[in-house]
């Protein structure tokens, strides 16, 4: 199992770093072609703005990684859609009822 290094960052609405945690699961697995990634989920609430967002978060040479190894395919055309907003939408609808 891999695992990503990671960094914490203020919001990314407002730039506070006043936060409360909101969500957490530091044991989450990432799976990308048959490799396991340790990257545990932190979700955070801002207090200044309210925005939900995850923090810490990987490194960027560590997200480049991940991805490049994700990637199936080629990559979307300049105005070809992406299901991925569907599916943190979902996840969020899941969590908060």
């Amino acid at each position: 199992m891999l695992s990503v290094q990671l960094e914490i960052r203020s919001c990314p609405v407002c730039l506070s770093t006043d936060r409360e945690e909101f969500y957490s699961d530091p044991e989450y697995k990432f799976y990308v072609n048959n490799e396991t990634f340790n990257v545990p989920l932190y979700y955070n609430h801002c207090t200044n703005c309210s925005h939900v967002y995850l923090n810490p978060v990987p490194k960027q040479s560590d997200f480049d990684e991940i991805y490049k190894k994700a990637m199936i395919g080629p990559p979307l055309k300049p105005n070809e859609k992406s299901t991925r907003g569907e599916l943190h939408f979902s996840f969020f609808n899941e969590l908060l009822s």
